[in-house]
Formats: C-alpha cells, structure tokens, sequence
C-alpha cells in the first residue's frame, strides 16, 4: 500500500475520516491548512499546556505535573525560548486501520524553529466491546457493514450515524482494561480516551496509558438525547409461544429459507434444521402453497431421453410474516403507553415461560392486592 493521494483523503474525509474538514487549501492570511498532494494540513486548537521551569518540577512523560504547565486559552499563543506547549487539533481524525497516519510541521513552523515530534494515528478497541445500535448493543463481530450507530456529536448530543467501514487486526502487546460500575471497555495503550479531570468539566482526548491508574479522570459515559415527539408506540412483534408446534417451526424455517431466493423441494428440504419425513413436508409445502405464502416455477430438467419436470419454489412476498407464529404489532397512544410504562417501571416485573411472555403490574391497597 503507498502513499494516499489526495483523490483518496477527500473520498475518505466526505465518509467521516476527518471532521471539520476542508477540501481545498486555505491560505489567506493564515497558515494554510486543508487537503494538499498527498496529505491534509491540521489545524491547532485554541486550547495549549505551555510548560513552565518556574516551579522546577520534573518533566516525566508517565506522570506530567500539574506544576509544569500553564494551561492557555486564545487565538495566538506565544511559547517561551526553550520551551514547549501541547495544543490538540480543530479536527477530528477517524483513520482506517490499515492505514498508518503520520503527523509532522509543517516546513512555515520549522523556519521559525518550532519543532512538531511525529505521532502516530492508531486509535482501537477489543472485539468484545459493544456498540450501542439502532437494534440494541451489538459486539463488534455482530454489527453490519451499513449498520447504523450512536455517536457523540461537537454539541455534546447523541446522534446516530451509519458507520463508514469495519476494522479487524492482530494485536499482541498489552490491553488496557478499564471497569466500574457503569463502564467495562479493554482498549490499546495508544488509544485516545475522551475524559475529563474531576475537577474540570471539559473532556479532552488522552492517551490510555496517560489514564490508567490515575484516580482523577472521568470517562464521558452521557450525552444529550434530543428525541422526536411521536403520538403513539409500536408494541413489535414476538412469537405467541416459545413451545410451538413442529408445523409452525418447519413453516417458519421454509419462510427463512426462502426469502430472497428460489429453491426446489429437494434443495429446501435438505436446508431445514427440524428434521421430519419428506411425506409430512410435503404436507407442510402443499399447505403454504394452497394458501398463497408460496408461488412456483416449473422447470424441465433434460435427459437423454425425455425430460423430468420439477418445481421451483419462491415466497409470493419477501415480507411475509406468519401470523399464526407471531403477534400483530400494536399501535398504542403515547399518552396511554407512557402512563402504563410509569407504572409498570414502579410496580411491575416481566418474565419468559415455556408459555410465552408475561408482563404484571401488581399494587397493594391497604391489605388488599389489586
């Protein structure tokens, strides 16, 4: 793989790699910044840590102090001689993982004698972290390649987003595993975590290996959720009984089996996981056809003399559902739903059984149950 050209960074980029990004060069009256040959010119943040000797503190990379650094906020910053400032970048930078990203100054900075030291861009979690979805959360392995996600937008607020590629690679050094009673994430040394100091309330990117151990850092873990006003609930649909019939189940496993395509009996038969006599599935097949879930296709199969004719088998309509296995959905009022899901909340339980599912709201009156 060679260098990425430019043509690639804003295909890339439009898909969310960088954000806020910028397709051309700007260069009036600023150092430039934006897309160039073969890379993208970033910007600095208002935001710098300008260190400082005045307390004589030891710089450890492991462990900074507080001492050593003035915290700065403003559109210039002016470094010290001899010394240096840690600023972050405007964008935000989602790097596919095959591709290794390199930061290095730009040669405007290197003429007035200011040095940027190279960084690398490789942010990633371990396969057993979840991703919240529109479906639920979802380990990385179990998620879509258009699958649909919650992030955090600039303005602190959760919006779900369609992810732009799926990322898989060996990694053997150490993972940081990071657990309390709301959060349980293993991540790299070099990944960046979105934290805050707990005296602070702006989160920053930082280093895993620059967190773990420390008691003074709080991991992002809410959002603001800016919800649409809807008039009534969708209850979904369930299966009616979790102890079903072999009919519905067989029924159920052609529909599975034949959305989408075609087969032939023999084909579909050898398909099924519910094993039953090729007589009692031709029952089965007969039934759905004489009930329209099935349509066929006959086919004439040539042999060296005559011909066999043999039947090709599709379902009428790929959104079929199986009304005698599932339940309808229910359309109920917001108002009605939210009144009995606030009692339900303080009063209720749910629990599966061999019969199916069961949802209870039990109250007391004095010495009375109601």
């Amino acid at each position: 793989m060679g260098v990425k050209p430019d043509e690639w960074i804003i295909e890339q980029a439009e898909k969310g790699m960088i954000q806020p990004f910028e397709k051309g060069q700007i260069s009036s009256g600023v150092i430039s910044f934006g897309v160039s040959s073969y890379g993208y010119d970033m910007r600095i943040a208002d935001k710098f840590k300008i260190f400082t000797n005045v307390h004589s503190a030891i710089v450890d990379p492991k462990n900074f102090s507080k001492k050593s650094f003035v915290d700065y906020k403003g559109d210039v910053c002016i470094i010290p001689p001899n010394s240096f400032a840690l600023g972050k970048s405007v964008e935000y930078f989602n790097i596919p993982r095959e591709v290794l990203c390199i930061v290095l100054g730009k040669s405007t900075y290197a003429r007035a004698g200011i040095i940027v030291n190279v960084t690398p861009l490789e942010p990633c979690y371990d396969k057993e972290t979840e991703l919240l979805t529109l479906d639920g959360w979802k380990k990385f392995s179990e998620v879509e390649n258009d699958e649909i996600v919650a992030t955090l937008n600039q303005h602190d607020e959760l919006e779900y987003q369609q992810i732009t590629r799926k990322q898989k690679f060996k990694y053997k050094d150490k993972l940081i595993h990071i657990k309390g009673r709301n959060i349980d994430l293993a991540v790299t040394t070099s990944h960046q975590l979105f934290v805050k100091k707990r005296w602070s309330n702006n989160f920053d990117f930082i280093r895993a290996d620059n967190v773990y151990g420390k008691y003074n850092y709080e991991l992002k873990r809410d959002a603001v959720w800016k919800s649409q006003k809807r008039d009534s609930f969708i209850l979904p649909t369930v299966t009616k009984s979790l102890r079903f019939s072999t009919y519905h189940t067989i029924k159920k496993e052609m529909v599975a089996c034949l959305k989408g395509k075609s087969l032939n009996s023999k084909e579909l038969y050898g398909k099924l996981q519910t094993k039953i006599s090729y007589r009692e599935f031709g029952k089965i097949f007969n039934d759905l056809y004489n009930q329209d879930v099935l349509e066929r296709e006959i086919i004439y199969i040539t042999r060296k003399i005559g011909a066999n004719k043999m039947y090709l088998w599709s379902l009428r309509n790929n959104d079929y559902i199986d009304n005698d296995y599932y339940t309808q959905p229910i359309k109920i009022p917001m108002d009605d739903w939210l009144r009995f899901f606030g009692i339900w909340i303080a009063e209720g339980s749910a629990y599966i059984s061999k019969k199916g599912y069961f949802v209870k709201v039990a109250a007391f009156g004095g010495n009375k149950k109601i």
